[in-house]
C-alpha cells in the first residue's frame, strides 16, 4: 500500500507559537467561535476578538477552506453524477490557553467501493492571529528525529499490542502536510486512511507530548533498528545523520560534498572542524575524545555517536569494534563514497 511520508511537530520559543500552560489566563485563553455555512459547506469564525487584525487574519484561511469546497463540490466533475459527492465538516479541537486548533474533514466520493477521506488542520497563536505549521514545531534535525523516533516507537507498541492489525512502523513525518493540532501537555498527530494503517481503521491517531521533542527520551544505549549497514545503501549521504547516543545533539551528515556546511567532511564546517565542540573530529571534545563515553574514538563506551536515516537509527560510529554494527571514524568517507 502506498506510505506517505508523515506528521509531527514541537513547539518553538517564539513569539509566533504558543505553549499551552497550566496557568490559564482570563477567560482561559479561549476565543469565541461562531458557526456558518457557505454553499452548504461549514466552517467557524472568531467573533469579539479584541484584536481585529488577529480575527481577521484567522477567518479569512478558516472561511476559505469551505469556499475551496463548496468550489469543488458544485463542479461539473462531482455534478455529472448522482452518486458522487463532496462534503465537509468542522470541529474544534483545542481552544484555550491562547491556542487555537480547528479540523475540516473531506469525504469525496467519485465512484469505487469507498469514499476518500482526509484532515486538514488550522492551528493558530489565538492572541496575534498568526497560524502554526509543523515546520515550525520541528525546526531542526534533532527536534525531527525525536519526533521519528517516538511516533515509530509507539506505532511499533500498537502493532505489537494488536498482532492481527497493520500498522506501517517505519512511518516518518510529512513536515509540509502533516496534520496536527494541540492539547494541554502535547500535540495530538491525525493520520488520513492509508497513511499508517488501511482504509477500514479509519483517522489515526498518535498523542506526542512536548517534552519528548523538547527534553527527548530517557533511554539506554541506542540500539541499532537495522540488522546490516548495507540496508541503506543506495540512498543519499546527505541523508544520513549522526546524532549523539542519545539522539538529542545533531552531530552533521555523511554528505560527500566537502563544501556542505552540514558535513562532517568539511574542514571548515561546524561539524568537520577539528576545534568544533560538536565534531567527532575534535580530540579534546566529547564526541572526539578518547576518554569521552559519548565519542566515537573511545575504544570501550556503549554509548557513541549514531547513524541516521529517516529517523531510524541503524548503527553507531566508533572504535569500538565489539559493537555490532559499528563503522569506524577512518571508514566513514568509504561508506558514504559508497552509497
Amino acid at each position: 500500500m502506498r506510505k506517505y511520508l508523515l506528521s509531527i511537530l514541537v513547539v518553538l520559543f517564539s513569539l509566533f507559537i504558543v505553549f499551552p500552560s497550566s496557568t490559564a489566563s482570563a477567560a482561559n485563553g479561549k476565543v469565541t467561535l461562531k458557526s456558518y455555512s457557505y454553499k452548504g459547506q461549514p466552517y467557524v469564525q472568531v467573533v469579539n476578538h479584541p484584536n481585529k487584525n488577529a480575527a481577521s487574519k484567522m477567518n479569512k484561511a478558516l472561511k476559505a477552506h469551505a469556499v475551496n469546497a463548496a468550489s469543488v463540490a458544485n463542479s461539473s466533475d462531482i455534478k455529472q453524477n448522482q452518486d458522487y459527492y463532496y462534503k465537509t465538516s468542522v470541529q474544534t479541537a483545542y481552544n484555550k490557553q491562547g491556542a487555537l486548533s480547528v479540523v475540516y474533514y473531506s469525504y469525496v466520493y467519485t465512484g469505487g467501493i469507498h469514499d476518500m477521506q482526509w484532515v486538514e488542520s488550522f492551528n493558530f497563536n489565538s492572541s496575534n492571529g498568526n497560524r502554526i505549521y509543523m515546520k515550525d514545531f520541528l525546526d531542526s534535525r534533532t527536534k525531527i528525529v525525536r519526533a521519528n523516533v517516538y511516533l515509530q516507537s509507539i506505532l511499533e507498541k500498537r502493532s505489537q499490542a494488536n498482532p492481527g492489525s497493520i500498522l506501517y512502523t517505519d512511518t516518518i513525518i510529512d513536515i509540509q502536510k502533516g496534520t496536527f493540532f494541540y492539547n494541554d501537555k502535547g500535540f495530538t498527530l491525525r493520520f488520513n486512511p492509508y497513511e499508517v494503517a488501511p482504509f477500514s481503521e479509519g483517522f489515526v491517531d498518535v498523542y506526542i507530548p512536548y517534552d519528548i521533542i523538547v527534553n527527548g527520551q530517557n533511554t539506554a544505549p541506542v540500539k541499532p533498528q537495522k540488522p546490516q549497514i548495507t540496508q541503506v545503501s543506495g540512498v543519499l549521504a546527505s541523508d544520513i545523520h549522526v546524532y549523539s547516543n542519545d539522539l538529542k545533539t545533531f552531530l552533521g551528515t555523511l554528505s560527500t560534498n566537502t563544501y556542505d556546511r552540514e558535513s562532517i567532511f568539511n574542514e571548515y564546517g561546524t561539524y568537520g572542524s577539528q576545534y568544533n565542540r560538536l565534531s567527532i573530529w575534535n580530540s579534546y571534545g566529547n564526541y572526539g575524545s578518547s576518554y569521552s563515553s559519548e565519542s566515537a574514538f573511545n575504544e570501550y563506551t556503549s554509548t557513541p555517536p549514531v547513524l541516521v536515516y529517516k529517523g531510524e537509527v541503524f548503527g553507531y560510529v566508533t572504535s569500538n569494534t565489539y559493537l555490532t554494527n559499528g563503522i569506524l571514524p577512518s571508514k566513514l568517507l568509504t561508506f558514504a563514497e559508497s552509497l
